[in-house]
């Protein structure tokens, strides 16, 4: 193969790709090509080809970040619905990871046994977008406790599908280098939608009116409020025996809203598998789609792409555990976020007003937001592992200030959320790129994160 014909396909020093059997391939020293530029893989061919199923993706990104983000706003109108303390209503969320693990890992069972498949994976995306829709019909709907859990332990199976295939897909599609500002964007387009959820909500919360703290936070928590507030306890049962009255119809509308969204998506991938989209791993030599093979240099030598360095399965294994380890912590601490903040400022010793709550929820997602648009330009610039250390040091002074003053200070809440939410958003694209450039992740252990 000529130098000029490696040049097109390839631009990258250290470029990693997966050849047809799955192995890593990499360039083993740093090429040039004829004209002494550096050798890189080519993103515009790739893009041309899978440009349907990226706009896809990010429709579909967007309203799974809505999907995510939509319980924490109404979660307050929820309990009054089923008239249980938002305590309670914890219940849903634990059900809703356990079912999200389940669901992750039989996903990368799927994945490992048909890999090359174009269709298990389009049938996966439709599968998860199916759930969400199922879900987000069935969460304000719910007149129980068990309902709630129901519907959210589907919205867990439906996000853990959906997560799983679609953050292996980009890297299966562009391999781990060309994958980061993509993988990137993607989750941007989480945090887009997590944004503008509790904006689509908010008209519907309004016309339901405000839910005092002492009606659904339960424990010391109504206490406190009611005493701030300089409610009687006459006025506390009066609040009580209100629910009642509440119109609660309008709560459904903001769900159905993003249930739409899932639908349009579903339809879009359902389209995919009529005309038999074809998805193909990335290869470094993927417009000729050859096995790789030597190059003539100009100086008359021979270049050659091989193998990249194998991995001990102790090492592996270490690796795998520890990432595992590392999400299921980072997991636990954003999902609180997104699900409670706002109901934090209401029942905390904040005692917020709804309006409050909602600007301390909107200060968090236009910090995550801003961090995940810059991470799509800073993870083409900047190695994996210096943007987890920044992020992690960030997300320890922001949570390190919150647990200290932020249920007594308003101001050092609204910091310490948008500071968290800026440190902690990219720390989930981030090590999915981190962990694709040492092992193959197109398989079982798409499920990892």
């Amino acid at each position: 193969m000529s130098s000029h014909c490696l040049q097109r396909c390839c631009k990258k020093e250290n470029t990693v790709g997966v050849d047809s059997s799955g192995n890593h391939i990499e360039n083993s020293e740093e090429k040039d090509g004829s004209d002494g530029s550096k050798v890189q893989p080519e993103l515009r061919p790739l893009l041309a080809r899978y440009w349907p199923l990226l706009v896809l993706s990010w429709c579909m990104e967007l309203s799974l970040g809505a999907a995510i983000s939509m319980p924490g706003p109404t979660l307050p109108y929820l309990a009054l619905k089923v008239s249980e303390p938002i305590e309670r209503l914890g219940f849903m969320f634990t059900g809703s990871s356990l079912t999200s693990c389940l669901a992750a890992w039989l996903t990368g069972l799927a994945l490992a046994r048909l890999t090359d498949s174009s269709r298990v994976k389009l049938i996966g995306l439709l599968l998860g977008n199916g759930l969400l829709v199922a879900a987000l019909i069935a969460t304000p709907s719910a007149d129980s406790l068990a309902g709630l859990i129901a519907a959210q332990c589907t919205m867990g199976a439906g996000v853990a599908v959906i997560s799983t295939v679609d953050n292996m897909l980009v890297i299966y599609l562009f391999g781990p280098i060309l994958s980061r500002s993509l993988s990137h964007f993607l989750h941007f387009c989480v945090g887009l939608g997590g944004f503008l959820a509790p904006l689509l909500a908010r008209p519907f919360l309004i016309s339901m009116g405000d839910v005092d703290g002492g009606d659904v936070c339960g424990g010391s928590s109504s206490g406190i409020c009611s005493s701030r507030n300089g409610s009687s306890v006459a006025q506390g049962v009066e609040n009580t025996s209100s629910r009642s009255h509440t119109n609660l119809q309008p709560l459904k509308w903001s769900f159905v809203i993003v249930a739409c969204l899932h639908g349009t998506c579903l339809c879009g991938y359902g389209l995919l598998l009529l005309i038999n989209f074809q998805l193909k791993r990335f290869q470094v030599f993927d417009e000729m789609e050859i096995a790789p093979q030597p190059t003539d240099t100009d100086d008359g030598t021979t270049g050659t792409i091989s193998t990249g360095a194998k991995i001990s399965n102790r090492q592996k294994w270490t690796i795998v555990t520890l990432f595992v380890l590392f999400y299921v912590l980072h997991a636990g601490q954003e999902s609180g976020f997104w699900s409670y903040l706002y109901s934090f400022g209401v029942c905390s010793r904040l005692c917020l007003s709804p309006d409050q709550a909602s600007l301390l929820s909107t200060i968090f997602f236009v910090g995550y937001l801003v961090s995940r648009g810059s991470g799509v330009l800073v993870s083409r610039l900047v190695q994996p592992s210096v943007l987890l250390i920044a992020q992690l040091t960030g997300c320890l002074f922001a949570t390190s200030l919150l647990a200290s003053w932020g249920d007594a200070q308003a101001a050092v809440a609204y910091t310490g959320a948008g500071l968290y939410g800026l440190c902690i958003a990219m720390v989930f694209p981030t090590g999915i790129t981190w962990l694709a450039e040492r092992l193959d992740v197109t398989g079982a252990l798409s499920s990892t994160w």
